[in-house]
């Protein structure tokens, strides 16, 4: 019953300062987004083929190295001073311009080696036009703002607008997916609703935010710069250790394979996207009051949380699994029971890096996090595929799975590690 009073009171205290329904919305956009995908799936598979598929996943792979390179960790930094400038519009604006300036000087940068890739590259240069349609995954990611929506508590604008063009994207794909070389043509349908959402949200901020372009300074991009260097990192490091994975399934194992790694991860990134909403809506208040019990308190809940989606997709998983892909897609069931583990690692270690690491301006064990979990990641990876190549063929595709769980338990221990180092220092000067 006592448990019951504390979770009320939290929640209360939540509905007050308005995070509760940020965390309604954007827990919306992370459950329809990927349900609209998931929907999308059987028809999209059955179209182009599971081979076929598997090319459009690993140019998406291939893309996201590009937009983790743009995104350049240019979102808690900057969400941290526009919390800390409150009602200032000039101010406000100028760290958007700043952030727009920086990611524009790395968007040429990153272009040009991107595109002769693909036309160097014998695997990429059969499938010229997919990965060049991919290409809109990068533009997309230079107009991303919802980090600022996120900092001033308004994320229902920029949410609305990503349901809107999500939507969109349904009768595009029944009208335009046909057979197995409309491949191509789902990418492009993909890049137009990511770019036409980012491009609105940062519409709308200078529109209906009052936000207006500023001049920047050299000496305000380095400071911007010196600051998201360490999450640039972190999120680089995350992406590697990811699309990586997708890749040398792709290369070594098969697009088939690709597939059915992609379902199984289908399945536990809805769930995960809609738990890690919970430390996106936190953060701007726990950056407002920072309390150590509070934290601890969210820490708490977080693991419930996690242990009831691990059971959820250990329980409905198969049935889900068998609808969308059919019985040549079973193997991704206990693909997305493996990753299920995931959820409650990824969790608590954003928990830790948000409410943590940031607050207390230790930034760089943000980007260790992420240099551990991608180490011991390719280190399980090659274990495992050895011994699944040699005991389990058929099931290889497991290897990457264990692995990345693997590297989860390892980022989490980190993260562990870390809090107790920075509580020891903390008592050494006081």
């Amino acid at each position: 019953m006592q448990l019951f009073e504390r979770v009320g009171r939290f929640i209360g205290g939540l509905q007050r300062t308005g995070v509760l329904e940020n965390y309604a919305w954007i827990s919306l956009v992370n459950f329809i987004s990927p349900l609209i995908g998931i929907v999308l799936y059987p028809f999209v598979i059955r179209r182009i083929g599971a081979d076929s598929y598997g090319y459009f996943v690993f140019a998406q792979a291939i893309a996201c190295y590009a937009v983790q390179i743009i995104s350049f960790g240019l979102d808690i930094p900057p969400a941290k001073r526009i919390v800390e400038c409150q009602g200032d519009r000039t101010r406000q604006s100028r760290v958007l311009m700043e952030v727009l300036t920086i990611k524009v000087c790395v968007f040429l940068l990153v272009s040009i080696p991107f595109i002769v890739t693909i036309y160097v590259s014998p695997l990429l240069s059969q499938h010229k036009k997919l990965f060049f349609f991919s290409f809109g995954m990068l533009f997309a990611e230079l107009f991303n703002v919802q980090w600022f929506y996120q900092a001033i508590k308004k994320l229902r604008i920029t949410s609305v607008t990503t349901i809107i063009f999500r939507l969109l994207m349904i009768p595009a794909v029944f009208l335009f997916i046909k057979g197995p070389d409309d491949n191509v043509t789902y990418m492009c349908i993909t890049s137009i609703s990511l770019m036409s959402t980012s491009l609105w949200s940062l519409f709308w901020l200078f529109v209906g935010e009052g936000l207006r372009p500023v001049r920047v300074t050299v000496e305000g991009l380095k400071e911007e710069v010196r600051e998201c260097l360490p999450f640039f990192g972190a999120y680089f490091f995350g992406q590697l250790k990811t699309s990586t994975l997708s890749v040398l399934v792709g290369v070594f194992i098969g697009m088939t394979e690709v597939s059915i790694f992609d379902l199984g991860n289908k399945l536990v990134t809805i769930v995960k996207n809609f738990t890690q909403s919970i430390n996106t809506v936190l953060f701007p208040e726990i950056m407002e009051n920072t309390n150590s019990s509070r934290i601890y308190r969210v820490l708490r809940y977080e693991r419930y949380v996690s242990f009831a989606v691990i059971c959820g997709i250990l329980f409905l998983g198969y049935p889900v699994v068998w609808i969308l892909g059919g019985h040549e897609m079973l193997l991704a069931y206990p693909v997305a029971v493996v990753l299920s583990f995931t959820v409650y690692a990824s969790l608590l270690s954003a928990a830790f890096q948000q409410f943590i690491f940031v607050p207390e301006n230790h930034y760089s064990y943000v980007t260790m996090t992420q240099i551990v979990s991608l180490i011991t990641c390719l280190f399980g990876y090659l274990i495992l595929a050895s011994v699944f190549d040699r005991i389990l063929p058929n099931y290889e595709v497991l290897a990457v799975a264990f692995a990345m769980t693997f590297a989860g338990i390892c980022e989490m221990s980190y993260c562990r590690y870390a809090c107790r180092k920075i509580r020891k220092q903390t008592a050494k000067n006081v």
